[in-house]
Formats: structure tokens, sequence, C-alpha cells
């Protein structure tokens, strides 16, 4: 339970130059705000929409937080009752302890907060490393998860490891070099500006996961006999989209899957994807 890691900023001028662009960010929704304490850290999750529709829950992608689901929402929250937490270890409001990713703690943490938020079934949605912890934790507990929908995952088949080499090379740089936006993550999506910037601004002052996150093996991936939606860009920098969706749907029996031209690894357009089944079978 000991945490490899519990400083992921760099120091705490940046920690805090990055909260506070993202709690101004908070402020803006139309949210409750709210910690759960569990025994792998303190955990942040925003709560939006009414308490009698269909619980959802958001896990955002590596060097981020939930300031990034902020389309998502305000769109789901209108017909489910959204969690959305900020994963422990990342660059968010929750506590800074970050796990080994080869061993049971992140699938025991987010058990925790779905026992403390008295949530025994649930949708779940996450994007790159929050998509590999949402399959983490669905091939642990499956019978929590009502559906399943991963943008962009990560674990289902390797990390490219151009990617990783590419990763390191931004944590050990000098701390004074400028950086620059690298536009070939994101393909040919379409995002706005104040949203690169707060990218920047993660990328400056925080200390990413660098190791390739585990592969799932056939056996955890089989367990996966809830509805499962893969949506990925065809030009990810990070992984193989059609090879991912050809694993996917070759050991997950319910699985869909969508693989996006010109897009690369952050996807903006999920939603036209994502809703349509969230609506199938009744299972909304």
């Amino acid at each position: 339970m000991t945490p490899i890691q519990n400083k992921v900023f760099k120091s705490l001028e940046g920690k805090e130059r990055i909260l506070s662009f993202y709690n101004q960010i908070l402020s803006q929704f139309p949210a409750m705000q709210r910690y759960v304490d569990t025994i792998y850290g303190k955990t942040f999750v925003l709560e939006c929409g009414l308490p009698e529709n269909p619980p959802l829950l958001l896990l955002h992608g590596s060097c981020s937080n939930n300031a990034f689901w902020a389309t998502e929402i305000f769109a789901l929250s209108k017909a489910y009752h959204v969690f959305a937490i900020d994963i422990i270890g990342e660059a968010g409001n929750s506590e800074e302890n970050r796990y080994d990713p080869a061993a049971d703690e992140y699938a025991l943490w987010l058990k925790e907060v779905l026992d403390k938020l008295q949530i025994r079934r649930i949708i779940i949605m996450g994007n790159s490393f929050g998509a590999w912890m949402a399959l983490k934790f669905s091939t642990a507990f499956p019978e929590y998860v009502a559906k399943l929908i991963l943008i962009s995952p990560s674990g289902i088949t390797p990390i490219r490891p151009e990617f990783i080499s590419k990763s390191e090379e931004y944590v050990s740089r000098d701390k004074n070099k400028s950086e620059t936006f690298d536009d070939s993550i994101i393909g040919e999506s379409d995002i706005p500006q104040k949203a690169k910037d707060f990218i920047m601004l993660i990328v400056q002052n925080f200390i990413p996961m660098t190791d390739a996150l585990p592969v799932f093996a056939d056996s955890q991936l089989q367990r996966l006999t809830m509805p499962v939606l893969l949506i990925a860009g065809e030009n990810d920098v990070t992984i193989d989209a059609h090879e991912t969706a050809r694993r996917l749907a070759a050991l997950a029996p319910m699985a869909e899957t969508h693989i996006l031209q010109g897009c690369g690894h952050i996807l903006t357009n999920v939603l036209d994807i994502a809703v349509p089944f969230l609506e199938k079978e009744g299972l909304k």
C-alpha cells in the first residue's frame, strides 16, 4: 500500500499555478465538489446531475484532471448522475500518491471510492490513462460495471516505444528549456487555445508517469462481459488503434469499436458515438 511516489509536481509554486488555474475553471462548473477519504489518499470528486438518474463515472487521462471533461460533464449530467474523479497521483486536487500500476492498489482505490459514494453498479467512461484505470477496475470488479467506454485506451496493446522515449525526454530535459505544444498527439482534432495553454502549464510543472502501463492478459479482458465501447483515433501516437480494436473485439463478447479517421490521441467528438451507445437496450 506504500506509494512509489508521493510528490508529482516539480515545485510547490508549479503546483499552486496548476491548481489555481484548475480551480478557477471548476468555479464555473454547476457541480458539487467533495473529497472522499481513502486509505490510498484523499480523492477529489465532482458530482453533477439528478441522484435518481443512472450513475456514470468519468476518469481523465494522464497529466490531466476533471477540467478536461467540461463538455462531457455538462452534456451527460442531463440524463445521468455524473461523478468525475481526479485520479490520485495526477495533476488535480486529489492526493499526490502514485502506486505501482502492476499491483492492485489502483483498482482497490477506485472500489473504495465507489463504496464510500454508496455506488454498487455504474457506467464508466475513461480517457487514455483513465481508460487504463477503467480497465484495471473493470477486470478486477466487473460486477460493479454496467457499461464501459474506453477512449484512446492504454492497456489493450503496448504503448508505442517511441512515445515512451519522447515522454522520458520531456521529464529529463532542462527545466529552463522552453516547451512548445506537440500537435502530433491531437492529430486533426480542434483543441481550444485555452486548453492548449493549460496542457502546457501542466507539462511545465508536473512529473508524468513515464513507465509503460501493463498490458492486460487475455484472461483479464475476457472478464469484460458488459457492453464495451472503444473509440480511438487512427493516427494515435501512443497506441496502434487498429490492433487495439481487433484484440478487444476478439476477447470482449459485447465490444463495439470505432476508429476515427484523421484523429490522433486527443479526441473531442466522442459524445456523438458514446451517447447512442449509452442509450441502447434500455441500459441508460
